[in-house]
Order: C-alpha cells, then structure tokens, then sequence
C-alpha cells in the first residue's frame, strides 16, 4: 500500500537491494558446495570442480545483475510521516516496512557513519494490508549509503519532531565511510564464495587422502558379527576357529572373570606356523570400543576359585607382548588349543564382545580378514566344568 510521508530518503543507488537476497544467496552457495563436493568423490576432482567453480560464478553474477529486477525496491527506506508523529524505515532483516512511533522509540545510537534506531514496538502491513503489532528490535543504516544532503536535510527534520535524547548529530564530513559501505556489498557475495572455495580445497585433501589410503580388494570381508553358542566354528583368511566354551568364573581376589577355550586351525598349510599374539583379542563392551582396543586385555596369569579350591588356569594366551606360536600337527593343519581370559568390568550391562582383531593388510605376508565380534551373554554363561 502507498503511505503518505512528510518527508522520505532512499538510497542513493541501488546496491543495497541485492541485501534483500543475501542470505538465501549465501545458504545457496554453501549448499551449491557441498553438493559439488559429493560429486567431487564420485567423479574425482581437478577440471570437472574447476568447470562447477567457474558455473558457480556465473550463476552468482547473474542473480546479483537481476535481483535488482526481481524484487521492486521500497517505497522509502527512511521516511517521517505525514501526520509527524512517527518513523517509516525498511526492515532489510525482515524485508518489511515498519511504522514506529516517537512514543515507541526507545533510543538512536550514532557512530561515525551509522545510526540504530532501538525501539519497544513497531507497526507494519501484512500481505493483506492488514496491520500488526512488532515487538521490541533495532535496525541501522549507513550515512554513505544516501545522498549526503538528503541525509542531512531527513534529519534536520527528524531532529524537530523528537526529544533531545532522540536526536541525531549530523557529522561535519559524512563522506568519509565509503569505503566501509563498499567493503559490505562486496562481502555479501566474497564470504559465501570464500566459504565455497575452502570446501572445495578441503574436499580436494580428504578425496587425494581417500585415493592414497589402502583399500582392502574387492570381496574382502571387512567384519563380521555372531553370537555365541557352544562348538561355534569362525572361519577367517588364514585360520579356523573352534570356540569349544565360555565360562564365567571367580578369581583368588574375587574378580568376576570370562574365560573362552578355543581350538585354531592354520588353513594354510603350506605356510610356517603363525603366532597369535595378545592383541590379537579384546572384551568390550561395545564393537567401537573394541575396534578402539577400549575393552579388556587378556589376562597373563590366572587362578580361579571353585567349590572351595583353586585352580591356575593354563595354556593362557600371554599378554605384555608374549606369543603362544601353534607347536603340533594333527593332519594337514597346524592346530593350537588355548584359552583366552578377561575381567569382566564391574560397571556395563550383560552383554559382551569378545573380539578378534587381527593384523589387517593385503599385501602383509599374515594379514588375516575379516574382524570378528563375537557377542556373549554373560547370564547365559556357565562356570568352568569339573
């Protein structure tokens, strides 16, 4: 709707309309990157990210050359109306034209080249023409945006209709801040484009990274998960496993813990006998954990109370770095029969990992495939048989 104004400035040219778009410009620009950076990884980098880069540009260029065209400039951003008992300004945040009387202006803060207008309420017109009540908010304006004597001659007015502490001091030299305001409507289309760069940068180093780092060759199997069950067989590149029992048990200090008898087998019997080291296993409560090595180790030494008496635990997978290497043959196979124990936590719910994590890398001569998480429910879990 067209109001009638005492007296109204706007700016003199046309620049800052394109704030009307900043901000959907700049979210399209930030998301126009990522969406390049997901191609990045499908298709690869160098020219077809410099082509999206240069189309990016192009695109940005042409909406800055039309938003001027595209959305019809306000009526006045500055105006006092016709009956001077309020302010007419534009809104650039809320892209609305809001009505504020003397009476709701709560106080003007003035810089060198800037005023904010503060205010406890404000009017504007929704799109039905209908009116509406704003509550409290600020909104500043730029002297180098305007026509100076305009400017100057907008606020002399103002000045006459407001109390003392309402009042704007003109400036002797307002000329001086152009450059200022220039740097601001350059930056409204540089930072997102600035932001769209350092994607691209960081997308290039994380896909080189990705292309450079080892990949396990196709078919792999990279982990796996079961659940346990007595007698289960788990068969991996280089070894089959028998695990012949879990069992829960007392330590001579009263430590609750899982003690897992298992069977090896080297499948490969053409290759010397291979040793199974202490990290080879972990208990966690969780599979990150145990990826992480974040659970239990295997205990070196064990001895276990039962009915009253105690047993040491033997044939125990040795931990601080000690191997227990496979010594026998029965058949073809290389075999090993041994047990693996750990302190259950005192803190966790009732079900466990107990985990295989072997030595992971193709071209290594005992590389073994794939991890195996094996998870256990400890109420479901006997003592140690007699």
């Amino acid at each position: 709707m067209k109001n009638k104004y005492f007296k109204a400035i706007n700016y003199q040219s046309p620049p800052n309309a394109d704030a009307r778009l900043v901000l959907p410009i700049q979210i399209g620009i930030i998301l126009f990157g990522l969406a390049t950076t997901m191609l990045t990884f499908k298709f690869g980098f160098a020219i077809k990210q410099m082509m999206i880069l240069t189309v990016a540009l192009a695109i940005v260029l042409a909406i800055k050359a039309l938003v001027g065209r595209i959305i019809p400039s306000p009526e006045a951003i500055l105006a006092l109306d016709q009956s001077q008992q309020g302010l007419w300004l534009w809104s650039n945040r809320r892209q609305v034209q809001l009505f504020i009387p003397f009476e709701f202006l709560k106080k003007l803060i003035q810089s060198e080249n800037q005023v904010t207008f503060v205010y406890r309420r404000a009017y504007y017109f929704n799109n039905d023409g209908q009116p509406k009540l704003s509550f409290s908010g600020c909104e500043s304006f730029n002297a180098s945006d305007f026509d100076q004597n305009a400017w100057k001659n907008f606020f002399e007015s103002y000045n006459n209709l407001v109390k003392d502490e309402l009042q704007y001091h003109v400036p002797m030299n307002t000329t001086k801040a152009k450059k200022s305001s220039t740097k601001g409507k350059i930056s409204v289309f540089t930072w997102p484009l600035v932001t769209f760069v350092v994607i691209s940068f960081l997308a290039n180093i994380v896909y080189d990274y990705r292309q450079n780092a080892p990949r396990p060759k196709a078919g792999v199997e990279l982990e796996r998960t079961v659940v346990y069950r007595p007698g289960m067989k788990i068969t991996t590149k280089q070894n089959k496993f028998t695990i012949l029992g879990a069992y829960r048990a007392k330590s001579e200090t009263g430590a609750n813990v899982l003690i897992v008898h298992i069977k090896r087998q080297q499948r490969n019997i053409n290759k010397e006998a291979q040793s199974l080291r202490s990290h080879d296993f972990v208990l966690a409560s969780s599979k990150w954990k145990a990826q992480n090595y974040g659970g239990e180790e295997p205990l070196s030494r064990l001895i276990v109370k039962a009915q009253g008496r105690k047993y040491t635990v033997v044939n125990l997978l040795k931990a601080s770095g000690e191997e227990l290497v496979s010594a026998s043959l029965a058949g073809k196979y290389r075999t090993t029969t041994f047990n693996v124990a750990f302190k259950i936590p005192s803190k966790g719910n009732k079900y466990l990992y107990f985990t295989y994590l072997p030595f992971t890398n193709n071209d290594a001569k005992y590389s073994d495939t794939p991890v195996v998480f094996v998870r256990v429910n400890l109420d479901k879990l006997g003592g140690i048989p007699q």
